[in-house]
């Protein structure tokens, strides 16, 4: 039988391979090739122009509000951050793709760490960290939104799965399920419906979390409707409308 301490040091070792195999393939000339057009380049004049407005809640594009790209602005907000950090260039725009989809990763292996196992762990950062879909496609090396949503969305369901012992996750669930409505909007509704699937599946009635789950609509409610009043003050339901 293998020393634990050695087994624990392999583990650190793969595991630390493994992610600068990720980083590389995530930052790897992430501001050298062309900015696709429509999502990603629409997604960089909104925010481009959000920045220079001053306006954090209206996403414009030639200076008028946006009625086709029709996303709340935490997106952007993400893309405005790599400007300020890198410069409005190309890496500025997936900047924060990138590092979200890094996150992404890690919180998965961590997770799998401690309910599964060292090898789970490596196997989850490894399936990640060499997908081409999650790579390319809209996610880690775009500017596109999807990256954040993704973050978001596998917060919210390790929140949901870590609440079965712990209830105070559900409220991190609820949070990160706001976040990923203020992201994408309604894409967030497959989240909402795993989480009714799952209170009905688990019997959550039964435990006497009633109080719990409200606090957790409170935390996904709450962002929402703050974002949605401000929102109103600017252009009424031109927008919430659509």
């Amino acid at each position: 039988m293998r020393n634990p301490s050695v087994r624990n040091i392999s583990f650190y070792l793969a595991a630390a391979l493994i992610f600068s195999m990720m980083v590389y393939n995530v930052f790897y000339h992430l501001g050298t090739f062309p900015i696709s057009s429509w999502d990603e380049a629409r997604h960089g004049v909104n925010a481009y122009e959000m920045l220079r407005h001053g306006n954090l809640i209206v996403n414009t594009y030639l200076g008028h509000p946006d009625y086709w790209n029709l996303k709340p602005p935490v997106s952007y907000w993400a893309i405005m951050i790599g400007y300020k950090l890198v410069g409005m260039n190309a890496l500025g725009l997936r900047l924060m793709s990138g590092i979200c989809a890094t996150l992404t990763a890690v919180a998965i292996a961590l997770f799998v760490k401690k309910r599964f196992g060292s090898m789970a762990a490596i196997v989850s950062l490894l399936a990640l960290s060499t997908s081409t879909q999650y790579l390319l496609n809209h996610c880690a090396r775009t500017g596109d939104a999807d990256s954040l949503f993704v973050f978001f969305f596998t917060l919210s369901i390790l929140s949901l799965l870590a609440a079965r012992r712990q209830t105070r996750w559900l409220y991190a669930a609820g949070l990160a399920c706001s976040l990923a409505f203020l992201t994408k909007s309604w894409h967030a509704g497959n989240i909402l419906l795993i989480m009714v699937l799952y209170f009905l599946i688990t019997r959550q009635w039964e435990s006497g979390r009633w109080r719990a789950w409200w606090r957790a609509a409170l935390t996904f409610v709450v962002p929402v409707l703050a974002w949605a009043f401000a929102r109103y003050h600017y252009d009424g339901f031109s927008f919430l409308n659509k």
